[in-house]
This record gives C-alpha cells, sequence and structure tokens, in this order.
C-alpha cells in the first residue's frame, strides 16, 4: 500500500511538473533548469501566487524517486496530510491562464 502512495504521489506531482514546463513552452519561455525553477517562472508570470509551496512537492517527488530505501511511513501520511490540498489548489491557479 506504501509504494502504492508512493507512486500515485510521484506521478501526481511529476504531472504537475510537465503541465508547468508545457505552459513555459507555450509561452515561448525557454526550459528552466529544474522543476523547482519552473514552478517559480510560472509565479513571476503571475499563473501561480507561491511557487514555494510546489518547490516542497517537487524536492518530496526527488526524495521518493532517488531514496531507494524504505521510506518512512509516518513521512509520506505527513505529506499527504499537508499538501494534499495543494495538488487542488495548483489545479485553479493553472484553470485561471
Amino acid at each position: 500500500m506504501q509504494n502504492a502512495v508512493e507512486r500515485a504521489l510521484q506521478v501526481a506531482i511529476e504531472a504537475m511538473i510537465d503541465v508547468a514546463e508545457r505552459i513555459l513552452a507555450l509561452k515561448k519561455v525557454p526550459p528552466q533548469n529544474n522543476a523547482a525553477k519552473s514552478m517559480f517562472k510560472l509565479q513571476e508570470m503571475n499563473i501561480l501566487s507561491d511557487a514555494s509551496k510546489y518547490e516542497e512537492m517537487v524536492r518530496f517527488r526527488n526524495f521518493i524517486v532517488h531514496r531507494y530505501e524504505v521510506i518512512n511511513l509516518e513521512i509520506i501520511f505527513n505529506f499527504v496530510k499537508t499538501m494534499l490540498p495543494l495538488f487542488h489548489h495548483f489545479v485553479d491557479e493553472i484553470r485561471k491562464t
């Protein structure tokens, strides 16, 4: 179950990153060095209100992808408890563009 939750979070965050990078491409903005910078670029363009919230999600994605040992279930639980609403917030912000 934990592996399924980790994978679902990873895919959802990667979808956010893909959306951010696609918007930048459509706006003819050069690719950024990393996914977090893409979020901050969208903030500069007044598409996102606070990219730092999404930067934390990108870091979490990197954490679960690059940690090959078992990840403490409490870390996953805390992320879900605190960050899950940000997925909806991201969608709402993007829809306004």
